[in-house]
């Protein structure tokens, strides 16, 4: 079953709107009639620094010599169920294909590559320029964001950085992507004073650009959903009305893979150490990671596999803060995607990327527990799959990509026990962080 062909009689019928006009040059605004489309999506993801999608519809407006099409033209999409969402997306490329023998322009199918509107100064883009001497990661990033990719600060949604600054960073003609790499990679949280940071686009608030760890991504407390997600309808029907939006029509889960668990055993990392002009070494692994990594659960997803020897990795970096945080970078981001969930569902445009959601996942064998141990909780909504269709039962649907580190609960006595975690309540209640074993 895929999300193009989902059919339901029983679900409730779209009640937004889906609103798409096409700017030419400037200054020709085409509205796309809803009956001329024929599908659009669009995809936000933590792991990634741009919207991106693709959408199709029949050119009854004669765009191509209304044009000429030279690539500059912005894609307005308006949508939402229950409330309006506005993003202008940039065309980045666009095929016509025919659909009539009589004249085989006459309603061609047009199917464009969109991406929003910071894909150029982001990640097309090179720049050289220096900075400061004192400027911190935070504010770098924050320079950038706002004076070279022309964010409103008010859309910056920024994890501070608690280390100390770069001295004499300048950019050596990369992209705002590039730099905001090497430099996050080193940048230490405020927060959970670990490294792991991601830089990605979602539509929090409409459209906002998000700095932040994965610790913080995992552990944060003013991003989750109250009402749970869940595979069968409630047995009130007074609830059915609230329910229904995050009734699960889909699913899939994938495991760990073994090239994930041999990266994640740990490594040796050598570093130049430029401060003192030494050679460091410092030894990372498994329950190195697990110990500074907040938990969605109690149990680890592994044993303890640690295995230092497992390789040598070879860096520059000033100090061994640094290093260190270049290790936990890379561990973490393995980590992270070792126990992944996709689910279906009907649209919503409230849920973004980088959001806490509590999956009711139901027993095999319900006469003794309720819920899964291991799956049922929280989970993160690592990307969303926005997919519109106007002649769909369901015409807005969505696809989330899920990331659990941790089980919730497990009888196994060879997982590691979580240090630092978040696990859920009975009864839907936020839950505090938790400390202690």
């Amino acid at each position: 079953m895929t999300t193009d062909n989902y059919s339901t009689e029983q679900a409730n019928p779209f009640s937004g709107t889906l609103s798409v006009s096409i700017i030419l040059d400037g200054q020709h605004n085409v509205l796309l009639k809803s009956e001329d489309i024929i599908d659009l999506y669009f995809i936000e993801d933590i792991f990634s620094h741009v919207l991106i999608g693709k959408f199709r519809f029949y050119d009854k407006y004669n765009i191509q010599e209304k044009g000429p099409v030279t690539g500059t033209e912005k894609i307005n999409v308006i949508y939402g169920g229950r409330t309006k969402r506005e993003i202008v997306f940039s065309l980045y490329n666009i095929k016509y294909k025919q659909t009539a023998d009589v004249n085989p322009v006459a309603g061609a199918i047009i199917e464009a590559t969109i991406v929003d509107s910071t894909y150029t100064t982001m990640l097309e883009r090179k720049y050289s320029r220096s900075f400061t001497a004192g400027m911190t990661y935070t504010t770098i990033i924050n320079y950038m964001l706002q004076n070279i990719v022309k964010w409103d600060s008010g859309n910056i949604h920024m994890e501070e950085c608690s280390n100390e600054s770069p001295e004499d960073f300048a950019i050596p003609y990369w992209t705002i992507a590039q730099t905001s790499r090497f430099l996050l990679k080193r940048a230490v949280g405020k927060v959970f004073g670990t490294s792991g940071y991601l830089i990605y686009n979602s539509t929090e608030g409409d459209f906002s650009v998000n700095v932040k760890t994965l610790n913080y991504l995992f552990g944060k407390t003013n991003a989750y959903d109250p009402i749970h997600y869940h595979f069968e309808m409630p047995n009130d029907d007074s609830q059915e009305g609230q329910y229904q939006a995050n009734k699960i029509l889909e699913w899939s889960l994938d495991g760990p893979t073994k090239s994930g668990t041999g990266l994640m055993k740990g490594a040796r990392w050598r570093g130049c150490n430029t401060d003192k002009g030494t050679l460091d070494t410092i030894t990372y692994n498994f329950a190195d990671g697990i110990a500074e990594s907040l938990l969605l659960g109690k149990k680890a997803l592994f044993s303890d596999i640690s295995d230092a020897n497992q390789s040598m990795e070879l860096t520059a970096e000033r100090n061994n803060v640094e290093l260190k945080a270049v290790a936990y970078d890379e561990w973490c981001k393995v980590y992270a995607l070792q126990n992944k969930t996709s689910i279906l569902l009907e649209g919503n445009e409230k849920r973004y990327c980088g959001h806490l959601i509590n999956v009711e996942w139901p027993s095999y064998d319900n006469q003794y527990e309720i819920f899964q141990k291991q799956q049922a909780g929280l989970w993160l909504i690592r990307s969303i799959t926005h997919s519109f269709k106007p002649g769909r039962t369901l015409p807005y649907m969505q696809r989330l990509n899920l990331l659990k580190n941790a089980y919730t609960s497990s009888n196994s006595t060879e997982l590691l026990e979580a240090e630092l975690k978040q696990v859920n309540i009975t009864g839907g209640v936020r839950t505090e962080f938790l400390t202690e074993n």
